[in-house]
């Protein structure tokens, strides 16, 4: 009598083959969704950045006072404004997904009433991957934007 349960040895590599090329796939698309969602933490960490350094540029004109500045160090970053004159509102951003470089390293920013910057220059919003940013401060005019292209 012949033994006919079981699967015969084409079969079988057959299904292996299937099965490799599937999971093959379900990696490669879990690796492009991490390194996506890396990149997109690393975008509003540095979107967070511009948003405070411009808030704290506007609360010294609208405050009419020379006590709002920032500094800046590779995994963090300290605001400081002043509410009235004697009162400061301090605000510290620890870094996860951006190391900060560049000229302003280290360096008090201040911020006129009247728009001005105290230190022009940038800085450099390293990511992982290579992933990098420049946050540039024009002194006289008091433009703070963010840019892919070194300045």
């Amino acid at each position: 009598m012949k033994h006919t349960e079981g699967y015969t040895l084409p079969e079988a590599v057959v299904t292996l083959a299937i099965l490799s090329i599937i999971s093959a796939s379900v990696g490669m698309l879990s690796l492009s969704v991490s390194k996506n969602l890396e990149k997109k933490q690393y975008e509003a960490e540095c979107n967070q950045i511009l948003e405070l350094v411009t808030d704290t540029h506007t609360r010294a004109v609208m405050s009419s006072n020379r006590g709002c500045y920032f500094q800046s160090f590779s995994t963090d970053i300290n605001f400081v404004t002043r509410e009235n004159n004697t009162t400061l509102v301090t605000k510290r951003i620890a870094l996860k997904h951006v190391k900060v470089t560049g000229y302003l390293l280290g360096k008090k920013v201040n911020f006129s009433p009247t728009g001005t910057i105290s230190t022009g220059g940038t800085l450099e919003l390293n990511g992982e991957n290579g992933w990098i940013q420049y946050l540039v401060l024009q002194p006289v005019t008091g433009r703070i934007y963010l840019t892919h292209e070194k300045p």
